[in-house]
């Protein structure tokens, strides 16, 4: 059978030529039909969520926000509302917990109050009540190690530790209720063992481990105890030589013991011999024959085709019409960026003028105030010992200057405020036409270095033929099983 496989070649490039046009953009609209689909799906689990919480079915709702943040997890929404919902589960399962407490029932009482801390860590309530039912728990579990029943005290330890893997005192009575339970079983299997009752005594033996898997001497009677058991359990098939009749015959010679025992897998507890064991063991002997061998042989050929690689040919690259593309649209964002910064350089030169003219008139009204604060020093200097009214009228004048003063400095700090608000809106848009500008500069040294044409693969048909052999044989055996023990 002749085939020929074959798989796509990177493109190489080649010199320049034409350009490729525009194609769909079909990545564009996979994305975004993918998009719209699973902002569907995290609606849908947001909305079953909500019905959930309507009915106050808690457990549902929270799985079905748990659905929508595997769906968008950057979403807030299904977060804040399984936060909720976690709340209201532990608030739920604390006032369940609290009515077992109050009839007796701890374990139960304990397992719902560790879910509820679990839902909600930061309960002030659940936690409190986790910590008191489970000191209660390992009060009860004292009690019973002292009268004798380890293995209750070991379900109550092993309670409490699973919600408080480091409770100090949950670990220490744990510890003493798996070395109590350890030694039951240790000394049951060798009153087992006693009885030769091994099978019995390896349960225990295992069991004993389970609880302390550093038992002294536990380890080393398990080994012996399961390989006792392996040789006492080994099954053996005595394998007589197989007769065959004419073509069978090579069929029969070929099982022999060793070549079957090979084939089984050393895990199972059997083994295929040529001789009877001397001592009694299970198993069977086997004996066999074959005959009426027959074999048919048929024949077809069919036709096929593939596709090879028979040569190259030259292709417009459309990694260079995509490149133009985004030069295109880096030019019309630079266009954009130099007229905002334009404008922004008119609105600072109209607010400096503006503040330029209001300095001017704040200029002329100091003036003014200091040649009133002259006339009136020139006045005082000239007025009688204790007239106390002569100069009344350049007081006047001067407290009017200071006034005006005083109108055109607050009427200056708008047009400043207003300078200072475009000196920054002029410095974003010239940081902005920078970055435009480099933008568009690194998009066309991409398009310089990208070819126009490129090479591919071309494909050619190929046919061939296949043909197919079917073989069918058949005989048959007789098996004769002897019991042997």
């Amino acid at each position: 059978m002749l085939s020929l496989a074959t798989r796509p070649r990177t493109p190489r490039r080649s010199a320049p030529g034409s350009r490729l046009r525009r194609g769909p953009r079909l990545g564009a609209l996979l994305l975004c039909a993918w998009l719209c689909g699973c902002g569907g799906a995290y609606a849908d689990a947001i909305s079953r969520g909500d019905k959930y919480a309507q009915t106050g079915m808690w457990d549902e709702a929270a799985a079905a926000y748990e659905a929508a943040i595997r769906l968008d997890p950057s979403e807030t929404e299904g977060q804040i509302k399984l936060q909720q919902a976690r709340q209201r589960q532990a608030a739920e399962r604390l006032q369940r917990a609290t009515a077992l407490e109050s009839r007796g029932e701890l374990a139960a009482a304990l397992e719902l109050v560790q879910q509820a801390a679990r839902f909600d860590p930061a309960s002030t309530p659940a936690q409190q009540a986790l910590t008191r039912m489970s000191e209660a728990a390992l009060d009860e579990a004292e009690k019973l190690l002292s009268g004798g029943q380890p293995a209750k005290a070991f379900s109550l330890t092993a309670l409490v530790m699973k919600g408080a893997p480091r409770h100090t005192r949950a670990k220490r009575l744990d510890a003493q209720a798996r070395s109590v339970l350890a030694e039951q079983a240790f000394g049951r299997a060798q009153a087992y063992l006693e009885g030769g009752k091994q099978g019995n005594a390896l349960v225990e033996l295992a069991a004993c481990m389970t609880y302390r898997p550093d038992f002294p001497d536990a380890r080393l009677h398990f080994g012996k105890v399961k390989l006792a058991l392996q040789r006492e359990l080994r099954f053996r098939v005595v394998l007589s030589p197989f007769p065959g009749k004419g073509e069978a015959g090579p069929l029969a010679q070929g099982l022999k013991p060793a070549l079957l025992g090979q084939a089984l897998d050393e895990r199972l507890l059997l083994e295929v011999v040529a001789e009877r064991p001397k001592e009694p063991s299970p198993g069977v002997a086997l004996a066999g024959s074959f005959s009426d061998y027959e074999l048919a042989h048929t024949q077809r050929k069919d036709m096929h085709s593939c596709d090879y690689v028979c040569g190259t040919d030259s292709k417009p690259n459309p990694e260079r019409a995509r490149i133009e593309q985004e030069v295109g649209r880096a030019e019309e964002e630079l266009g954009r960026r130099e007229q905002e910064a334009a404008r922004s350089e008119q609105e600072v030169l109209r607010y400096q003028q503006e503040v330029d003219r209001t300095g001017g008139s704040v200029d002329g009204k100091a003036a003014e105030v200091e040649r009133a604060r002259s006339e009136l020093d020139r006045c005082r200097a000239q007025a009688k010992p204790g007239d106390t009214s002569a100069c009344s009228s350049q007081e006047s004048s001067l407290r009017s200057a200071q006034s005006s003063l005083e109108s055109e400095r607050n009427r200056l700090s708008g047009p400043r405020s207003s300078l200072d608000s475009a000196r920054s809106r002029l410095e974003m848009a010239r940081q902005a036409r920078e970055s435009a500008r480099q933008d568009r500069e690194q998009k066309t040294r991409q398009l310089h270095d990208t070819l126009v044409m490129i090479t591919v693969d071309r494909y050619c048909p190929f046919e061939y033929s296949i043909e197919t052999h079917r073989v069918l044989a058949q005989t048959k055996l007789v098996l004769t099983m002897e019991r042997l023990g």
